[in-house]
């Protein structure tokens, strides 16, 4: 639809999404937009992550949701916007109707917003990782009540979520009660990913913070490599994997997968050596917490990821 005249030559369209230039302009200036602005000069795609279940609590979703809204918009080249994380696996909802409901309404808002941007969302699933085993299965589902997988599939389904990550940071414990160790554990998760189909109705994504868990020896960073980034890859199942590089412990310790300020090190030359999977390749980038600058940290984040999920509160 052409835009409506207007008297005396002035411009009155308005954009349908309803994101003003004013508001587009604020979201710009934030340490998000100013990423984005950078990130898209480089060769990553570019994502925009944040969380919207607190706001949806505090009953402040739509606020919230054109506020991250704008900054997708704002920036040309962004993707989209990731807009939860270990959804259903906190303790942010109580029931599966109350989480249905946020999924629904939040992708619902996010839509109108955002048209012909992509949706994506993090979640654990830890029932997938016990393949046959009864006991563990029955286990699972009375610990995480919330995340049944026939309710991640609807969602799919349902085409609320673009892109759905699933978390591999329990995999190395939760299982030992029935001697499933953690590569078996992953086995049975993307069994059970490709048996049902999820990758029919959304990219799949397996997400993993272990290279950035502190200094590896080389042999110690081959195998991660192997089992976190080239098993998920390599079973069909998983079409990205996202790798977190720099990450704050409770106890106010910054963990790297680099050297601090980019010095050289071991975990960091190998995944730089990994460029033929480099576009199946994601991070997460705090710009409100640089390494050095954010010029400088996308700069050598591009060296290794072909995807970037820029964190905005």
């Amino acid at each position: 639809m052409a835009p409506p005249e207007c008297q005396n030559g002035e411009q009155c369209y308005v954009d349908p999404t309803g994101i003003s230039a004013a508001e587009k302009s604020a979201a710009k200036a934030t340490p998000a937009g100013q990423a984005a602005q950078a990130a898209v000069q480089t060769t990553m795609r570019v994502w925009i992550d944040t969380e919207l279940a607190d706001d949806y609590k505090a009953g402040k979703l739509a606020e919230a949701a054109k506020k991250i809204a704008a900054l997708a918009v704002a920036q040309p080249g962004v993707v989209g916007v990731r807009f939860t994380s270990q959804l259903g696996y906190n303790q942010t909802f109580s029931t599966a109707e109350e989480l249905d409901t946020f999924v629904s309404e939040a992708a619902t808002t996010l839509r109108t917003l955002l048209p012909g941007k992509k949706l994506a969302a993090h979640t654990v699933v830890p029932l997938l990782g016990c393949g046959a085993n009864d006991a563990c299965k029955t286990a699972m589902t009375e610990k995480y009540p919330l995340l049944d997988p026939e309710r991640i599939g609807a969602w799919l389904s349902k085409g609320y979520i673009d892109q759905l990550a699933l978390d591999d940071g329990h995999l190395a414990s939760q299982y030992a009660e029935w001697q499933i160790d953690a590569n078996e554990a992953q086995r049975n998760q993307w069994i059970q990913v490709r048996a049902r189909a999820w990758d029919a109705y959304a990219q799949i994504a397996a997400e993993d913070a272990t290279l950035a868990g502190g200094q590896l020896k080389d042999e110690q960073i081959d195998q991660v490599i192997s089992e976190r980034v080239a098993t998920p890859l390599q079973n069909d199942a998983a079409e990205t994997v996202t790798l977190w590089t720099r990450w704050q412990d409770d106890k106010g310790q910054i963990k790297r997968a680099y050297g601090e300020q980019w010095a050289d090190n071991a975990t960091w030359e190998r995944l730089k050596k990994l460029g033929s999977v480099k576009p199946r390749l994601a991070t997460l980038y705090d710009p409100a917490n640089p390494e050095v600058d954010q010029a400088t940290d996308l700069k050598h984040l591009s060296e290794v990821f072909g995807q970037v999920y820029l964190h905005a509160a």
